[in-house]
């Protein structure tokens, strides 16, 4: 049994709590936000009658 990964590993080093780190996750977040949010609205479509079929069939629901 081999213990190489079928993917390539890369290291990386960076300072988390750096400037520029600190500039691109503040940059991000609005963007990130937008995507919660249109998650969160996706997650939730659809009437009760269409809830309930999908449950009865087993299949989940995210929350």
């Amino acid at each position: 049994m081999t213990t190489e990964s079928s993917f390539p590993v890369h290291s990386a080093n960076f300072d988390l709590r750096g400037e520029s780190f600190q500039a691109n996750k503040k940059s991000w977040e609005p963007v990130l936000k937008r995507f919660e949010d249109c998650l969160k609205k996706v997650s939730v479509e659809g009437n009760e009658v269409s809830m309930r079929r999908h449950q009865s069939r087993g299949q989940l629901l995210r929350a």
